[in-house]
């Protein structure tokens, strides 16, 4: 069943989306302006308000405020007009996204801070750029700029939080720190990221079979079900970052390992 979402009005959420299968879903330059053209026209209709974006290239993360607390019919508009364009423009048929999005409630200002770096610092940490500024889809540049032409962001909220703190200097000093922690904290990734899945990590927890069969599944479970980098896998599962990026690698070649093979070799 699924969980029933719990909405508050003027809460503040991270949201995030990916492409169905892991498929990409922004494949040039007009794809990714019209995702942030569909949301600067919605946010005219609906009332709504996002801090920070960061579109990669097949998913999305938000960090959204709904003063009605109406995010679901929000982000069903927003999924459900890019999903018609994407496959209007690129001759494509069926589900664009995996299933509903993600959110997670955000609760206080160290919370928020905490996921406002990790939104901008996607690309950088992806490796798809050597500095942050230098992705053209995220909002890191209108808040060093302090000045946005959409409609939709908010600078001034993230700033104002901030205080006398320059937001580039932010990042760049949450740069040496997600890379050691991902500033998410294991309460963090427990509490607010996972809940949703721990009934299928205890059914993993209870086969009958050896600890290296069972880390293989859990890892394989939060790959396919979450955005968490591999160095967040590992701090949650408590195994080495290396153990992480061998099992999604293989993974991610065409012939996955299965259950009848060694995963000694794998881990």
């Amino acid at each position: 069943m699924e969980k029933r979402r719990s909405l508050f009005k003027n809460a503040i959420y991270h949201v995030y989306s990916r492409g169905n299968c892991k498929k990409t879903i922004f494949e040039d330059k007009n794809d990714f302006e019209m995702f942030l053209n569909i949301c600067n026209k919605l946010s005219l209709e609906k009332p709504f308000k996002i801090f920070s974006y960061c579109l990669m290239n097949n998913h999305y993360h938000l960090m959204i405020q709904t003063p009605d607390g109406n995010l679901s019919e929000i982000m069903h508009h927003i999924n459900q007009r890019y999903a018609t364009y994407f496959n209007a423009t690129h001759d494509e048929i069926g589900y664009v996204f995996q299933g509903r999005y993600g959110d997670n409630l955000i609760e206080d200002d160290k919370e928020f801070l905490t996921i406002l770096a990790y939104i901008n610092l996607n690309p950088y940490h992806a490796c798809l750029v050597d500095h942050v500024g230098d992705w053209s889809w995220s909002s890191y540049n209108e808040l060093c700029q302090g000045y946005s032409k959409r409609n939709f962001l908010n600078v001034s909220y993230p700033l104002g939080i901030l205080g006398k703190n320059d937001f580039r200097l932010f990042i760049e000093s949450n740069k040496r720190k997600i890379d050691k922690s991902m500033s998410y904290d294991l309460k963090f990734i427990k509490e607010r990221i996972l809940p949703s899945l721990k009934d299928e990590i205890l059914e993993i927890d209870k086969m009958q079979s050896s600890s290296i069969k069972r880390n293989f599944h859990k890892i394989k479970l939060l790959v396919g079900k979450t955005t968490l980098t591999n160095a967040e896998i590992a701090k949650y599962l408590n195994l080495h970052r290396r153990t992480v990026d061998r099992v999604k690698a293989k993974l991610s070649q065409k012939d996955p390992v299965v259950e009848g093979q060694s995963l000694i070799k794998v881990l």
